[in-house]
């Protein structure tokens, strides 16, 4: 997970962010969006465990430009993803010490038997056990009920 923000936040100069450097400056966890509301409640639970505030839940951006102007406009760092597009005005930095995860996951339903999904769900394990993706790095933040699923 990374932060995007506006190059003159007084964050925005280093090359990561230490989760605990965000005291004192409200992290937007694009709250005012209904349509993401697990990654929300994982940058709830994430404030909250770090003892860090939330910004308000304005109207959501769409789009890059729109996301340049928000971060104009309200100046919070924005949690995200790392590997997202470059925003214009801003810098991203990966979130550290600890590094917080995030799970994905593939929803279908279950009685779906397509070739193609049976393709991705194999390429998917493969990469995952080459990558070991269900492994969880040292020193990271997973909420509990995430970590749980993970293999030990």
């Amino acid at each position: 997970m990374a932060v995007i923000l506006p190059v003159g936040h007084p964050l925005a100069g280093r090359e990561s962010v230490p989760v605990v450097a965000l005291a004192g400056h409200p992290v937007d966890i694009l709250a005012g969006n209904p349509a993401t509301t697990e990654w929300t409640d994982l940058g709830r639970r994430l404030l909250a465990v770090h003892g860090l505030v939330a910004a308000p839940g304005y109207a959501p951006p769409v789009g890059v430009p729109e996301l340049a102007r928000y971060l104009t406009r309200h100046g919070h760092p924005v949690l995200t993803t790392t590997g997202g597009p470059e925003v214009p005005g801003s810098v991203t930095r990966p979130l550290v010490d600890p590094v917080p995860l995030s799970l994905l996951g593939l929803v279908h339903r279950p009685d779906l038997r397509h070739p193609g999904l049976v393709a991705l769900q194999a390429a998917a394990a493969r990469l995952g056990r080459s990558e070991g993706w269900l492994r969880r790095p040292p020193g990271s933040w997973l909420p509990d009920e995430d970590a749980a699923l993970l293999a030990p």
